[in-house]
């Protein structure tokens, strides 16, 4: 099963309604650990079932 990390400190989200942009606040860990779980389809294409993620779970 593959799983990685991400540095998530220049990530934002936009409020559509109210055109606001939000980063992340301070002290929140920036970095995400992801575990996915694939399998794959009747075209033996491989698809994400489903997904774990952990704020400050990467270790270096």
């Amino acid at each position: 099963m593959p799983t990685y990390c991400t540095d998530e400190s220049e990530a934002s989200s936009k409020d559509l309604k109210t055109g606001e942009v939000a980063g992340n606040p301070p002290g929140m860990a920036c970095e995400v650990f992801y575990s996915p779980s694939m399998t794959k389809n009747k075209q033996s294409v491989w698809q994400t079932v489903s997904a774990r993620s952990e704020r400050g779970g990467c270790q270096r």
